[in-house]
């Protein structure tokens, strides 16, 4: 029998630990929880125990959750690191940052605390390859452009800095946009409402807010410039921003709900962070990933998956899942190169964001400018005739073209 998930309740107030342990009493067989009533137990426990997720407060005596957080990041990366706490003040939340995965608010329901415990342990299950967890833990910070720290300080400098001047700066970068939607939609917040653009989150988070995360996240100096060259960080980032606003614009054409828009934009803008996020973090093997691309003419995700056993849209999927974006953005930026297999409960079938990217990204890339699809793009024909929709890829393939023109005059003939 496979060994239960062990979950860690940290928590200096006993009767807080005394009503997870009624709430969560329904899945007592199914989950090993376990209970410290601080910083140091928590951290003698680990010593002694494997733990897959932490849940801990933030305010407690002795070893706070903040430094707990950090030790458990270092000492064992492995386990997802959650916060409940009923209060958080800002330096305690900015130094925490980097270390968390989710954040729950007390007083919380036991629905949305199993929702939530559910939901990382789903995403652990299918998701759960020893090489793949390993990357995502060892990764301390995505990569980022640096042009956009250079723009973001010009722009927070300046007397008349807006937010939705901030806004649109962010919005064109992978890294810290996706950053930005984990923070505003944690619980710390206490927002009613999912956030799903980068601008709408910084009118939100407020400029002071925005700069202290441009400072914690110090992207810029996790750069390989060997890299940086090779990868070519402008054509990935032109690819992402047309592949986003080229998946919303499928939703549009096939009449989705506004939530399914705004999935297929967030999804579509982020379903290549993986190949940053290997490409900063293992930069010497990433490298060969991209000799052989460029020498035998294959898809990243197959050389990802010959050097590291898993490809980008699963590492990607993998963090953006322990992050609290929707199960449908974790679904679309995971399989967006196979959509034909069903991965997760949102996948029935029906159209989707999932469905929106794969076909954004693969008319994106295989399209040239006279509107000619390649001989060898990896459209899933069999996946889109599933759902009944095969027959509107010249509709989209027309549609694209018409976005691209305008990009490209937008841009002075860079698409």
């Amino acid at each position: 029998m496979a060994d239960k998930i062990r979950i860690l309740f940290v928590d200096d107030q006993a009767n807080i630990l005394d009503g997870l342990r009624r709430m969560l009493r329904s899945h007592k067989n199914e989950w090993d929880m376990c209970f410290a009533t601080g910083g140091s137990e928590a951290l003698q426990f680990l010593s002694e125990h494997r733990v897959d997720i932490l849940v801990t407060d933030m305010k407690m005596p002795g070893i706070n959750g903040a430094e707990l957080l950090d030790e458990v990041r270092i000492k064992y990366p492995d386990t997802a690191r959650f916060v409940l706490s009923g209060y958080v003040d800002r330096e305690m939340a900015l130094q925490s940052v980097m270390n968390v995965h989710r954040y729950l608010s007390k007083p919380c329901n036991a629905d949305d605390m199993i929702g939530v415990l559910e939901g990382n342990i789903h995403l652990r299950t299918y998701l759960n390859d020893p090489t793949l967890t390993s990357f995502i833990s060892e990764i301390g910070c995505l990569p980022s452009l640096p042009e956009t720290y250079l723009k973001l300080q010009k722009a927070m400098r300046s007397s008349s800095a807006t937010l939705d001047r901030v806004g649109r700066i962010i919005e064109r970068d992978m890294a810290l946009s996706s950053k930005i939607l984990q923070i505003v939609n944690s619980s710390f917040f206490g927002l009613a409402r999912h956030v799903s653009g980068p601008r709408e989150a910084v009118k939100l988070l407020g400029l002071d807010i925005v700069r202290a995360l441009m400072i914690q996240v110090s992207i810029v100096r996790e750069f390989d410039q060997k890299i940086i060259t090779m990868l070519s960080l402008d054509e990935l980032w032109d690819h992402a921003l047309l592949s986003g606003t080229f998946a919303k614009e499928i939703a549009v054409m096939e009449k989705a709900s506004n939530r399914e828009k705004d999935y297929a934009f967030v999804a579509g803008l982020l379903h290549d962070i993986g190949i940053l996020i290997l490409a900063a973090n293992f930069p010497s093997r990433y490298s060969r990933v991209l000799d052989e691309v460029r020498e035998r003419g294959i898809l990243f995700a197959v050389s990802e998956r010959k050097e590291f056993g898993v490809d980008h849209g699963q590492v990607g999927a993998f963090l953006l899942g322990l992050w609290g974006l929707p199960d449908p953005v974790v679904e679309a930026v995971a399989f967006h190169h196979s959509p034909f297999i069903k991965p997760l409960a949102t996948n029935d079938g029906n159209f989707s964001a999932l469905t929106a990217v794969h076909v954004a990204d693969v008319l994106e890339h295989d399209l040239d400018d006279e509107g000619r699809l390649a001989s060898d793009a990896t459209l899933d024909y069999e996946y889109l005739s599933m759902i009944g929709i095969d027959e509107r890829v010249p509709h989209w393939r027309e549609r694209l073209i018409d976005i691209k023109s305008r990009s490209k005059e937008k841009n002075g003939g860079r698409a």
